[in-house]
């Protein structure tokens, strides 16, 4: 009780008698601990009260009316007077407590706090309220607050108890907050049955709240101290809320764990800064939407996976967000079909872990997609950037906005598939990304892959990509950013914007497939890859790195690539660093230019470099006559190239390690614009093991290399990969046929093993000599050459006027003689300027009649057998034939049956056959000649050779000092001669016996290969009544059978 409150209660008593007192009041209050001494006119005297006061004292009348009630009478006498006084004891009011049910409430909420007083007292609910200051709207006799009408603030109630003469007053502070209310959301529970909800309602990291939670279905507020809580419901509509304004340990982390499917709305997030909701409401699938009110995070709250697979979520409203405290979202709307609207907050995002997949999926089952306002997205507090396949596979409205990204330059983004397989809709859609100067990222790997390219979607064309400002400076890979190898994992762009923008990325940059995939990119000149970026990149690897550009084009190609200076030197085996691919299935109006290209120092593939490139460019060299470098492959590196007119691969080409020319270049050409290829004169095919369909070119007259550059190939496949033993196919190519110098590498390499097609009809030599050439003896060629110079290679022995070719030989030796046109182009003739052999007459011959069976038997010598049964030695056999009938002529045989060695004879075709026999095996090998028929009744010079080699490559037959056999005549298994018993018949072939009808003279056998050289001196000597002598030969015949002479 308030004590000060009873003094001066009553009616004061007046002195005036010798006995009279007064006490200063009539009420007292029985809570009051006081000593109440009279003031008398005359303090002597005798007292007493009745009825009896314990504590009353006699001689002064003091008294206390501390726990006692009632009516009492004093009474005081003195000098014998009396006087007396009434006083009356009261119950006193008591207050115990004063409370309302909570301490702060919020401004406009429909509850009406009313107070709650115990204690004791007759006046003790009788009271009045009062509250400081002004401002709270408060029933003066209930206590009643109107939260409506008052205002935000804090105030003391006071309530005055009802007594009269002892009351009691007590306070309470009460804080009348902004509006708020708790977590709010609602659920849906379809007809049926009851079902359940149950949630994690944890404080912090695993902490249980002191918080309440209020179901929505008439159970009211409830406590919630536990980290968890499910309730059963049965069908209606519910709202239930947590953290409402009474809570002291909020529940912070927050998840739906069953019943997911029942909520539908997000009513509101409440005042508390959220600790974690991941996986807050993941598969949801009928929520549509959640309120615009304030959220706001605490230190790194956990956003991950909040709302993945939402499929009926339509709206992520951040506009109201705070996340300046740190967040992650890791896929925080991943599979949210339905997405209509993404809103950037109006406050920097602080992200403080990986974000990937954050928007992946969504909006894929609308008509236009997710409508992204994401313009100036404020990044810049960030301290984890790890965007993976942020927008992976979504699909995006066209209305979007990407632009003007502001990022932690301190920190490095990951943006790797950032929009991998997004699907921008609409006709003339631009994604726009431009703008990101202050991205620090190292790798752009799938940035932009596959955009728009997923199967099934169609209707957007013409996409416009913008990514100007991009911010490259710390790219170090930039492995297939847009797309891959073909159609099905490239994307359909149309247009980027920006490009000329680009700066440098890091030296050392891998640009594997780097703008691959661009399938209907147009490159203008005017936004082409910037010079700075080419000329910085200093890539490790450009595989692929154009491949598919424009390639889904059928008219309005765009340029060709900018290549700037770009520096090639840094490729290294350990990188991997490779070329290959670089312009596969690309589709231009030019060519690209190569003029300033540094080229690597390791060896390169060239595999696929250019397959199928097509140009609509008219007249277009492809000149490649500054690389530098080692090509390990040429496999399809300029297969089907269409619209170039020449390619040029100059001298600084290396091939010497390259193992294949398989398809190089099938198909290059068109049908009305024949192509030129130019390939290194000083090339190195000695690692090659194809050169199948190389040369196959198209076009009109189904056109291939050029003479001059067909010329030079055999050059360089004679000189090194002789014994390659390949085939070769230069379908139309005209080679220089005989007597040039390739015409022989062509029959050489022939007899090594290569098999070597070309034009039937070949080119003719523009100049021949008539060899072979004497000491002594002027020679000029003839034929039609113009242009040129000639050239020796012993310009000592055999010097040549460069003009007209004329030969004066000083001496006897071999030379080549070059005729060299203005354009390099060549060809030569080898010659050997010999001293003429020394000659004998020659008079007479000898007939033979095969009807008197005559013949010569030279006998059966040693010298005439050039085998042992195990392996052959070379030999060679002259003679002078004239063949009245060309059919059947024999004319020498070591053959009979004992043994079977060898035969020179014509058969009924009229061919020259010379073939060697195997007597255990019955196998054989041989050549044969065109057909002498012509030559019958003249005279004829015949030289039949063998290496020793046990092949019929090593056959010749000679017709008056020239090489004439053109195919093999072979049958079993050879392995060798053997050195028989046999005799060696002139004029008969003993097996069969075989005679001839004719002339034959000057017979001689030698133990050794004639060379063409001494086949041509020894036609060259004879003339009328003389003839070579053969002794005069540098290997003499071992037996000469002079026939008369």
């Amino acid at each position: 009780m308030n004590i000060g409150a009873g003094i001066g209660i009553g009616f004061r008593d007046p002195i005036g008698g010798p006995a009279d007192f007064s006490y200063g009041q009539t009420e007292f209050c029985d809570d009051d601990n006081e000593t109440y001494t009279p003031t008398a006119e005359n303090p002597g005297g005798t007292w007493s009260i009745s009825p009896t006061l314990v504590g009353f004292n006699t001689t002064t009348g003091a008294f206390s009316p501390f726990d006692v009630t009632g009516t009492f009478v004093i009474t005081h006498q003195f000098g014998g007077k009396t006087s007396t006084k009434t006083i009356v004891l009261n119950d006193s009011d008591d207050i115990v407590t004063f409370t309302y049910p909570f301490s702060s409430y919020p401004q406009g909420n429909a509850t009406v706090p009313a107070p709650t007083i115990t204690g004791t007292g007759p006046g003790i609910n009788t009271g009045t309220f009062s509250a400081t200051p002004a401002g709270l709207s408060i029933n003066a006799s209930t206590g009643d607050i109107d939260l409506t009408q008052s205002s935000i603030n804090s105030y003391v109630i006071t309530y005055t108890s009802g007594s009269e003469f002892c009351s009691d007053t007590a306070t309470f502070t009460l804080e009348v907050e902004n509006p708020y209310v708790g977590f709010k959301f609602r659920i849906v529970v379809p007809a049926g049955f009851a079902q359940t909800l149950a949630l994690e309602t944890v404080n912090g990291a695993s902490t249980a709240p002191a918080s309440v939670i209020n179901w929505g279905d008439g159970t009211g507020v409830q406590a919630l101290t536990t980290t968890t809580a499910s309730n059963s419901f049965p069908t209606g509509t519910y709202d239930v809320e947590i953290n409402a304004f009474n809570s002291t340990t909020f529940v912070d982390n927050f998840s739906v764990t069953s019943g997911e499917a029942l909520v539908t709305q997000i009513i509101d997030w409440g005042g508390t800064p959220w600790y974690s909701l991941g996986s807050a409401f993941e598969n949801c699938v009928n929520l549509t939407t959640f309120g615009t009110g304030t959220f706001k995070g605490s230190t790194g709250v956990d956003l991950d996976l909040m709302f993945k697979g939402c499929t009926s979520l339509v709206a992520l409203d951040l506009t109201n967000w705070d996340l300046t405290s740190g967040c992650s979202i890791k896929s925080i709307v991943e599979n949210c079909t339905s997405l209509e609207l993404v809103n950037k907050p109006n406050q920097p995002i602080k992200l403080t872990a990986n974000s990937q997949d954050a928007f992946k999926s969504t909006g894929t089952s609308l008509t236009n997609g997710c409508v992204f306002n994401l313009q100036g997205l404020d990044l810049s507090t960030s301290t984890n950037l790890g965007l993976f396949r942020l927008f992976g596979s979504s699909k995006i409205d066209p209305l979007s906005n990407f632009s003007d990204w502001q990022f932690n330059i301190n920190v490095s983004a990951s943006i790797v598939a950032m929009f991998t397989a997004a699907k921008i809709t609409g006709i003339d859609s631009t994604l726009d990304v431009s703008g990101w100067s202050t991205l620090n990222t190292t790798n752009l790997t799938q940035t932009f892959f596959q955009i728009n390219n997923s199967s099934g979607f169609t209707g957007a064309e013409n996409l416009t990509l913008d990514i100007s400002n991009l911010n490259v400076s710390n790219v170090t890979n930039m492995t297939n950013v847009f797309g891959n190898t073909g159609a099905t994992t490239g994307n359909k762009i149309s247009n980027i914007v920006g490009l000329s923008t680009l700066g440098s990325p890091q030296p050392g940059c891998t640009l594997d497939k780097a703008f691959a995939g661009l399938r209907f990119v147009k490159l203008t000149a005017s936004d082409n890859i910037s010079d700075a970026f080419m000329n910085g990149a200093n890539p490790v690897n450009i595989n692929g790195m154009f491949m598919n550009l424009g390639q889904g084009l059928t008219s309005d190609f765009g340029v060709s690539p900018n290549l700037a200076s770009l520096d090639l030197s840094n490729f290294a085996v350990a990188s991997g660093g490779v070329i290959g691919a670089l312009f596969q299935n690309v589709k231009v109006s030019d060519v690209p230019d190569f003029s300033n290209v540094t080229w690597p120092s390791i060896p390169q593939s060239f595999s696929g470099l250019f397959f199928q490139f097509t140009t609509s460019g008219s007249n277009l060299h492809l000149d490649l006559s500054n690389a530098d470098v080692s090509v390990t492959s040429m496999y399809a590196a300029f297969r089907s190239v269409v619209g170039v007119s020449k390619i040029t691969l100059g001298d600084n080409v290396d091939f010497s390690n390259c193992t294949s020319f398989l398809q190089a270049f099938l198909g290059s050409g068109n049908a009305t614009t024949p192509i030129e290829v130019i390939l290194p004169t000083n090339a190195d095919y000695g690692n090659v093991t194809s050169f199948t369909s190389a040369f196959s070119f198209y076009g009109p007259n189904n056109e291939n290399l050029t003479t001059c550059v067909g010329d030079t190939l055999i050059r360089r496949i004679y000189a090194t990969a002789l014994n390659n033993n390949l085939s070769l196919s230069l379908v139309n190519t005209k080679l220089t046929g005989a007597p040039s110098v390739v015409d022989s590498y062509v029959t050489d390499l022939t007899t090594s093993g290569w098999t070597i097609t070309s034009n039937g009809t070949d080119a003719v030599m523009p100049f021949v000599y008539t060899t072979p050439l004497t000491v002594g003896v002027p020679a000029t060629p003839t034929g039609s050459f113009t242009g040129g110079t000639f050239s020796s290679s012993d310009a000592t022995n055999v010097p040549v006027d460069v003009s007209t070719g004329e030969i004066d030989a000083i001496n006897a030796g071999n030379a080549t003689i070059r005729y060299t046109l203005a354009d390099g182009c060549y060809n030569e003739q080898a010659l050997v300027v010999a001293l003429p052999l020394a000659q004998v007459n020659n008079v007479y011959s000898m007939e033979f009649d095969s009807l008197s069976d005559q013949y010569i038997d030279c006998g059966d010598s040693d010298v005439f057998s050039f085998g042992n049964g195990v392996t052959d030695s070379p030999f060679s056999i002259s003679a002078w034939v004239n063949m009245p009938d060309a059919t059947n002529f024999i004319t020498i045989a070591k053959d009979a049956t004992g043994g079977r060695e060898y035969v020179i004879r014509t058969l009924s075709d009229d061919k020259l056959y010379f073939y060697l026999l195997d007597s255990s095996s019955n196998g054989y090998i041989g050549r044969i000649s065109p057909a002498v028929t012509s030559n019958q009744g003249n005279w004829i010079h015949t030289v039949y050779t063998y290496n020793g080699n046990s092949s019929s490559s090593g056959i010749k037959i000679y017709l008056n000092g020239s090489q004439v056999d053109n195919a093999n005549y072979q049958g079993g298994s050879y392995t060798a001669m053997e050195n028989t018993n046999t005799a060696l018949n002139i004029g008969r072939q003993e097996r069969g016996l075989n005679y001839t009808s004719g002339l034959i003279d000057e017979v001689a056998v030698f133990n050794v290969e004639l060379t063409e050289q001494e086949v041509q001196s020894i036609y060259n000597a004879t003339e009328t009544g003389k003839t070579a002598d053969l002794n005069d030969l540098t290997t003499p015949p071992v037996k000469w059978y002079r026939m008369g002479d």
